[in-house]
């Protein structure tokens, strides 16, 4: 039966354009009721009230390596977060801490690497749960909510040239033409605090979700994104957007996530004319407050400093123990505590590896597959698939052995 069920037709795609000499821009698409990062395209359906989707759009800046670092660290931060933090919390809060998570993980890295001290990032991220949408905001990146062929920006520009529009200083014809265009008013890492701008809908049939940077928004109007969003399949879609704004001048790496939903689960919506009045502001920024923490992050997730992360309060130094006595567990070490929760970290961390490993040959054979729909072979395809392989199979193993580690701890004492 799918009479309880919603399905997701969802794809992902970023271009370095044409005059970038890197691709600055990150997406991450995940199923977080799965524990599972999700590849560039992807069909997946839940019942309603199971699902937990998860897709976040990310635009860096910091010059040849630092804006690629900043928006990678973000998504990856956000779903993190997200992956950690337990439903009993509600969809808003746990986007915001996770938000904020992100920022702070970029801040303290801006901090301590000199190399970095420019970086910093955009971000909009989306969290579906049920039939509800929650829109999260950081910058200028733009997600738009597509229904029955009437498009409707639900974020709104955290930029100076908005700024002035809002205030009447210029209109908003100009907006696209002025110098500053580009410059905005906050960014994930730029500060210590972040205020996130959150909004939320309700999801109906056949809705679309379009999220972008601004080097696809800069070169396409509304009405051209939702007529080639609500025409073609995402996949489809998504490349055809970026063929059009790399035409246009592609002077800016492009990256957009395109989702469309179904399901008799969904309601239809039968007032086009209320789709502004659909979203529901939750929390909005506004330039002329000053940001306070909101302390969701820490509430949360918890302090992620280094020292409070990995050692109990009670251990101010590494300690030694004499190394003359016999044991069979390393539990009686001063310091066990310290060991272990790095080797939790580190299966967290293989447990993810393993994740993308197991997505990659599917990627690569869907790059085949396209290069051959355009009559070219890739001739290494062979081999990739197995050093694919090989690297999944030697992750296992490394998780095998950090498992045994761990399990030193629980050998009882002869």
């Amino acid at each position: 039966m799918s009479n309880n069920l919603i399905f997701s037709n969802v794809a992902g795609c970023t271009d370095v354009g044409l005059s970038r000499a890197n691709n600055e821009d990150a997406f991450i698409m995940a199923d977080l009721s799965m524990g599972r990062t999700l590849p560039d395209t992807f069909h997946i359906s839940h019942r309603l009230g199971e699902n937990s989707l998860l897709l976040v759009v990310s635009d860096g800046v910091g010059g040849a390596n630092g804006g690629e670092i900043a928006s990678e660290l973000t998504v990856l931060a956000i779903k993190d977060a997200l992956m950690k933090l337990p439903r009993e919390i509600s969809p808003y809060d746990r986007l915001v801490a996770a938000v904020e998570e992100a920022n702070h993980i970029v801040w303290s890295e801006r901090k301590n690497n000199t190399a970095l001290k420019n970086m910093a990032a955009t971000v909009t991220a989306v969290l579906i749960e049920g039939n509800e949408v929650y829109v999260a905001e950081v910058g200028d990146s733009r997600a738009y909510l597509i229904r029955k062929n009437n498009i409707k920006q639900v974020t709104t520009d955290q930029s100076f040239v908005n700024y002035l529009v809002q205030q009447g200083v210029i209109k908003p014809e100009q907006a696209a033409r002025h110098p500053r265009k580009n410059v905005v008013l906050q960014s994930i890492g730029n500060k210590d605090a972040v205020k996130v701008a959150v909004s939320m809908f309700q999801l109906k049939a056949h809705d679309a979700l379009l999220l972008c940077t601004d080097g696809l928004s800069n070169y396409l109007r509304s009405d051209e994104l939702c007529q080639i969003s609500s025409s073609l399949s995402p996949e489809n879609a998504c490349w055809r957007l970026v063929q059009i704004a790399k035409e246009r001048g592609g002077q800016d790496n492009i990256t957009l996530i395109l989702a469309k939903f179904h399901g008799d689960s969904l309601t239809n919506e039968t007032h086009v004319e209320r789709l502004t009045k659909a979203l529901k502001p939750l929390s909005v920024f506004d330039p002329e407050e000053e940001i306070e923490k909101s302390h969701k992050r820490t509430q949360f997730l918890g302090n992620a400093s280094r020292a409070n992360m990995l050692y109990n309060p009670g251990i101010t130094n590494f300690q030694s123990i004499p190394s003359s006595i016999p044991t069979n567990t390393l539990s009686e070490f001063p310091n066990a505590s310290i060991i272990k929760h790095e080797c939790k970290m580190l299966l967290e961390y293989l447990d993810y590896c393993e994740q993308v490993l197991t997505l990659q040959p599917d990627q690569v054979q869907q790059a085949a597959t396209w290069l051959e729909s355009n009559g070219k072979h890739y001739v290494k395809l062979k081999d990739v698939m197995t050093e694919l392989q090989n690297s999944l199979e030697n992750i296992v193993k490394v998780k095998e052995s950090v498992s045994k580690f761990l399990s030193e701890w629980e050998v009882p004492k002869k």
